[in-house]
């Protein structure tokens, strides 16, 4: 007929190639753990010491793209500066990064003011340390001759 002799599967060969065919299948999951599980785990370890680690006064950038400085820290949320006198409450997830770290400068007082003047001769002026010069812009009359 068509059919010559079927023989039967012998037994002790089905057992070892079992364990054979899942080593592809565990040498992949090892892979995936450290090329993707991995690096994953220790990116959210910084960012998590990154939000822990937040002060008043650092400056920050937010995930929407605002830049401030940090005014108040709470558990969730924090106020953020924007500008002077513009103040925002901001979710700690928000944050994208921090921009740079500086102590928030204290208020000056009026002594604080005065010692920062530096003393000149008799007859000159003090000139104060933080004001920058003033350039006056030429008139649109004394530009213009007649």
């Amino acid at each position: 007929m068509f059919f010559e002799n079927a023989y039967a599967q012998q037994a002790g060969e089905s057992s070892s190639f079992g364990l054979v065919n899942l080593l592809p299948i565990l040498l992949i999951f090892v892979i995936f753990y450290f090329l993707l599980f991995r690096p994953q785990q220790k990116k959210e370890k910084a960012r998590q010491s990154m939000l822990n680690g937040l002060q008043r006064g650092d400056k920050i950038v937010t995930g929407g793209g605002l830049i401030g400085m940090i005014h108040r820290i709470n558990d969730k949320e924090l106020v953020l500066e924007v500008s002077e006198g513009v103040r925002i409450n901001v979710l700690r997830s928000a944050i994208a990064d921090v921009y740079s770290k500086e102590p928030m400068p204290a208020k000056t007082s009026e002594t604080d003011k005065k010692a920062q003047t530096i003393p000149q001769k008799k007859g000159h002026k003090n000139i104060k340390t933080s004001a920058a010069p003033v350039k006056k812009k030429p008139s649109v009359e004394s530009s213009v001759k007649k």
